[in-house]
């Protein structure tokens, strides 16, 4: 079946750097789309900065490319303990370019110090 999608531009989008870490509820909002160590916060709160948004991009960019269901059958619970051990993470179709996937797993990468940039991810040739 056909598909349709919508790309808008971020040329609006600034630099964070005033506000390095955002505390967040995270009984709040879906685990999907958390980085690890929102969820491994104390106390339903989580301090993070731009490397959570980092794996978050990362993420809805698997879902534009794929189109797919994200986690599908997965309980709530299940993709909380997978994403937050590190088990749990979308598969990149061998399909994809090895870039592209190589781009992908880094972005989500359980350590944030080792999850590259929003600039670094925006200057890599993914697609090759």
């Amino acid at each position: 079946p056909p598909h349709s999608a919508f790309v808008s531009s971020f040329v609006c989008v600034r630099s964070l750097t005033l506000l390095p870490s955002v505390t967040l509820d995270r009984s709040r909002v879906s685990p999907l789309w958390m980085a690890p160590e929102i969820i491994r916060g104390k106390f339903g709160l989580a301090n993070y900065g731009p490397e959570a948004d980092v794996y978050s991009m990362s993420i809805v960019l698997w879902q534009i490319l794929s189109l797919g269901e994200l986690y599908p059958g997965v309980k709530r619970i299940k993709v909380f303990e997978g994403v937050e051990s590190g088990t749990l993470r979308p598969p990149i179709p061998p399909e994809w370019p090895e870039g592209l996937g190589k781009l992908l797993r880094d972005g989500w990468d359980d350590d944030p110090k080792k999850r590259p940039n929003a600039s670094e991810m925006h200057a890599r040739p993914s697609c090759s």
